[in-house]
Order: structure tokens, then C-alpha cells, then sequence
């Protein structure tokens, strides 16, 4: 098992919840002899209590409860007088129907994503989250064109183009990552002050008609300091991090 693969099984893996099967075990042992493994997976378990926290810190609106309980007990009296079963029915029916109600809300306020399909909002959250914690290269060559024939070798995507501006960086070296059963090329850069780029390339038919995945350069956050933006061409979806701000991303487009 790999780092990569690793991660994939331990951002599912819920410690104290779920069980510790085989894959989650293997995987638990390779953060222990792997540092940089280690401290991906120990920023991973500091995010999702953040998360955690904030989905504990939700209130319910006041009155809510009672307002379901009303507009159900209308509906449910309306069909009293038609068919006594039925009305049986929508008394153990009234609970769920709750619940069910207060969970479309939490969803509508944003805290989960649909994940039937791969969106490139959860795309661009898994690679800033990939730029500012630990990686391993797994190709070491500091060429751009030698880089890119690297990952062809792969089976990754490869010939893409890059801006011009971006051929002038020192290239540090690239990563074969999969994402949602996805493979993504990334390329490491280096200016000559030593703030980094970071180049995400993927298939064009990952995202579909996504139009989010065309973005202008805009910030992302300032401490770290960091943006981003996105483009596409015939073939491949672009994702650009930079360690700067919107003039330094803009020069190297």
C-alpha cells in the first residue's frame, strides 16, 4: 500500500466509530513508519474535529420542531376522515418525517456535498488540502519536459501545455495522485524567491459541464498566502495554486 492509497482510506476511517478492518490497520501502520504520512494524518484528525465541532455548534431554529409537528398534523387530519389505516400509518410516520426534515435542512446549509459524482469544488478542497500538508514526490526530475514524459510513462495525463510565463520556474518535480478513482498529473514549482506553484492537471472528462471549473485568479486565503485559478482546453481541466497573491499568480499565466 502506497501514501496515497493510505489517505484515501483513512479520510473515511472514523477513530472510535468505525471498525479497524484490515486496509484501515495497513493503512494505520504506514502513518507510523512513514513521517510525512504522519503528519498529513495527524492534520487530517485536526480538521475533522473542526468540522465536527462546528456541525455540534448548529442550533436548531426555535420552533421548528413544533412547526412540522403542525403542518404534518394537518395534512395527517386531513385524510383521518377517509382511511383510519392510513392516519395508524402517518402516526409512526410523524418521527421520521421529522427527522428527515431537519436533515434536508443541515444539507441545505452546505455542510455535506453530494458525492454520487465528482465535483470540482470537493476537487479544489482535496488539492489545497494536498498543497499546504507534507507529500512525497514520486518523480524527482527537475525538468518540465522530462516531468511530463514521466508521467506518460505513468499512464498519467500528459502533453498538456503550460503557460509560457510557468516554463520560466525551476520545476521541483511531480506527483502521480489519484482522486475519485481520477488520476491527476501535478507539478511542483519554485520561483527564485522560493514561493511554490503548485500545477494540477486532469482528464477533461472528470468535471463534465461543471462550469465552476473555470475560475479567474482569486484569493484563496491570506495566511497562508495563497490563490488560485482554473482553466481547460480540449483535452484537460488545469488547476493552478499559488504562494502569492493575485499579481504573482497573474505573471506566471
Amino acid at each position: 500500500m502506497d501514501s496515497n492509497k493510505a489517505k484515501s482510506i483513512l479520510r473515511l476511517y472514523r477513530p472510535g466509530v468505525d471498525e479497524i478492518t484490515e486496509p484501515v490497520s495497513e493503512a494505520l501502520s504506514l502513518v507510523n513508519n512513514k513521517p510525512e504520512l504522519k503528519a498529513w494524518y495527524e492534520k487530517h484528525l485536526v480538521n475533522e474535529d473542526a468540522i465536527s465541532g462546528q456541525f455540534d455548534s448548529i442550533a436548531i431554529p426555535s420552533g421548528l420542531k413544533d412547526q412540522l409537528i403542525q403542518q404534518f398534523n394537518e395534512k395527517d387530519d386531513e385524510n383521518t376522515n377517509t382511511d383510519p389505516a392510513l392516519s395508524k400509518r402517518h402516526s409512526w410516520l410523524a418521527p421520521l418525517a421529522i427527522a428527515a426534515s431537519l436533515l434536508l435542512i443541515v444539507l441545505s446549509w452546505g455542510l455535506f456535498e453530494p458525492t454520487e459524482k465528482p465535483s470540482f469544488i470537493q476537487f479544489q478542497q482535496d488539492m489545497i488540502a494536498f498543497a499546504t500538508q507534507p507529500y512525497e514526490m514520486d518523480i524527482t526530475v527537475e525538468d518540465l519536459t522530462l516531468i511530463n514524459q514521466e508521467f506518460g510513462k505513468a499512464n498519467w495525463p500528459t502533453t498538456y501545455v503550460t503557460p509560457e510565463p510557468l516554463n520560466t520556474m525551476h520545476a521541483l518535480g511531480g506527483v502521480t495522485q489519484l482522486w475519485d478513482d481520477n488520476k491527476v498529473s501535478i507539478v511542483c514549482l519554485e520561483d527564485e524567491a522560493g514561493k511554490y506553484i503548485w500545477l494540477f492537471v486532469t482528464n477533461l472528462t472528470v468535471f463534465g459541464e461543471d462550469m465552476n471549473a473555470v475560475l479567474e485568479p482569486m484569493l484563496i486565503s491570506e495566511q497562508p498566502l495563497l490563490t488560485h485559478t482554473a482553466w481547460q482546453d480540449q483535452r484537460f481541466h488545469y488547476y493552478m495554486i499559488a504562494e502569492g497573491n493575485i499579481d504573482f499568480i497573474n505573471s506566471y499565466l
